[in-house]
């Protein structure tokens, strides 16, 4: 399984939440290369909580500009953050209880399709009503 890669055209435009990607890509490595030298269950599951942390902070950074905005999908795009939320929840049950190696590579790599068509789908929807709010 591959890590994630930032590519441009993730890009929002808005240097905070583009930061905010950046470091969850740069946190879902770690948590990557933890699974893959095979660390500790321990050091794994410190990656996930630094993962959903930063996650969770973006969220919420995320919500509170949708309520400033006229974005039409807000409560569609919540949902796929609280979707997300559970699955977090949910890797970490299933690690605690001691889920084997190759089933946490296959969760991580949908973890990482599930970042990369977020980002590439719903973060791009919303930024317009962002930009455009920004501007007025």
């Amino acid at each position: 399984m591959a890590t994630l890669t930032w590519n441009e055209s993730f890009a929002t435009g808005i240097a905070e939440l583009d930061t905010e990607h950046k470091t969850m890509v740069a946190i879902f490595n770690d948590l990557h290369d933890s699974v893959e030298s095979v660390n500790s269950r321990q050091r794994i599951s410190r990656c996930l909580d630094r993962l959903t942390a930063q996650a969770i902070e973006h969220f919420a950074r995320e919500e509170r500009l949708f309520m400033a905005t006229a974005y039409p999908r807000a409560v569609h795009h919540k949902k796929e953050h609280d979707e997300m939320k559970l699955w977090a929840a949910g890797f970490q049950k299933r690690l605690d209880e001691g889920m084997a190696e190759g089933m946490l590579l296959t969760a991580l790599d949908s973890l990482k399709e599930c970042i990369y068509e977020h980002m590439r789908t719903a973060d791009a929807e919303f930024v317009p009503y962002l930009i455009a709010e920004l501007a007025a």
